[in-house]
């Protein structure tokens, strides 16, 4: 299902039950889909100062289109090594990020998911991202987080059943503009 323009109506106009349906009951339920993935095990320790699958297990895919509205959040906690973390979420089949400006090569990261030199703690909630059709394989769009440290240094994200790593992953229907 896809967004249909609303049309303007007229003073005296007739709303049919066909206008009706397509332009506000099926226009509610474009996008408006969700996913969650979670890891309750396993500690993951990261190294690299270039950009790398944060777990493959936590990738999420959604049905969506062109210009739909992709919000990612992360519950994240790390341990108080002496490295920075940064985390961003990527298009499996776009490669794009969710943060502007992000690329393989600079530090990049959601400002919100970047935990500092012995920073210990908690993150949550993320960036939105406007998809493109390029986003999208047979109509839907994979979501995969990403990471990277300031220094070849371990940084631990926890797993526990107590500290569970969560990511979340919202489709918000279409941006609309004026």
């Amino acid at each position: 299902m896809t967004w249909v323009a609303p049309s303007t109506v007229t003073p005296g106009q007739v709303a049919t039950a066909a206008l009706w349906n397509e332009q506000v009951r099926d226009n509610m339920k474009v996008g408006r889909d969700s996913g969650r993935t979670s890891r309750t095990s396993g500690n993951i320790t990261v190294n690299s100062t270039t950009w790398t699958n944060l777990d493959n297990n936590l990738d999420i895919t959604l049905g969506g289109a062109a210009a739909d509205r992709f919000r990612a959040e992360l519950g994240i906690y790390i341990s108080s090594e002496a490295t920075s973390l940064y985390v961003d979420a990527r298009t499996v089949t776009g490669s794009n990020y969710f943060t502007p400006n992000t690329a393989e090569t600079n530090v990049g990261g959601f400002p919100g998911w970047t935990m500092g030199s012995g920073f210990q703690g908690a993150r949550s909630g993320g960036p939105t991202y406007v998809t493109v059709s390029g986003d999208y394989a047979a109509g839907v769009c994979a979501v995969r987080l990403r990471t990277r440290t300031s220094g070849a240094v371990n940084k631990t994200v926890v797993a526990t059943t107590d500290l569970s790593l969560l990511h979340y992953l919202y489709n918000l229907g279409p941006r609309v503009t004026a």
